[in-house]
């Protein structure tokens, strides 16, 4: 008997917490709760496209001890628009995130 009601009671605490956390209303709570998860869940995704990025560059470069390393390693052009497409789309995809991450959460203190 005990048992039955364990499980009831914790059935209706499950129940209680997926109905309670609605996007639909206005309180103060459910605003929060939302709010910090929007913007955990946009940091998380951005560090997973940078993570999936940096590997893939660090699988892709190998290293040439013959060659002779120039003294400027910035090669500067006279045209900085022209290369508008990302090397990596993880790298682009991050950026997006941390963009989104400041415009919606940016004014917080």
């Amino acid at each position: 008997m005990k048992n039955v009601f364990n499980y009831i009671v914790v059935g209706a605490l499950i129940v209680f917490t997926v109905t309670s956390c609605s996007r639909k209303k206005d309180k103060f709570l459910n605003r929060a709760w939302h709010s910090v998860n929007t913007k955990y869940n946009v940091l998380f995704n951005g560090n997973v496209a940078l993570e999936s990025g940096l590997n893939s560059v660090n699988t892709s470069f190998k290293d040439n001890y013959w060659d002779i390393l120039p003294v400027e390693r910035l090669q500067i052009s006279d045209d900085f628009q022209s290369d508008t497409d990302a090397k990596d789309p993880n790298f682009e995809r991050a950026e997006e995130k941390a963009v989104k991450a400041i415009q919606k959460h940016g004014d917080e203190h």
